[in-house]
């Protein structure tokens, strides 16, 4: 169930040394039964899942920067409307 899943290189021509944290993927994250990892990917700025029990990808999607150091911001609408 649980192991090493080698992940696509998606940036194959920048150099390990380079990574941010020397990690292409952090930002992990399990469902209850196991069966499904999701994987932040640092360096190719995107989000794929995993079928843990055949080690397949089920999804990628393209995110942009960073996706596990995006963070939601709010501004109230009485502050936007001075602007």
């Amino acid at each position: 169930m649980l192991g090493i899943y080698n992940l696509q290189n998606r940036v194959p021509t920048m150099p390990r040394d380079l990574y941010v944290n020397d990690s292409a993927h952090h930002g992990l994250s399990i469902n209850r039964r196991g069966t499904k990892l999701c994987v932040a990917g640092t360096m190719d700025d995107s989000v794929a899942v995993l079928d843990t029990n055949t080690s397949k990808e089920l999804a990628f999607r393209a995110v942009g920067n960073h996706p596990q150091r995006v963070r939601h911001g709010y501004v109230e609408e009485l502050l936007v409307n001075e602007w």
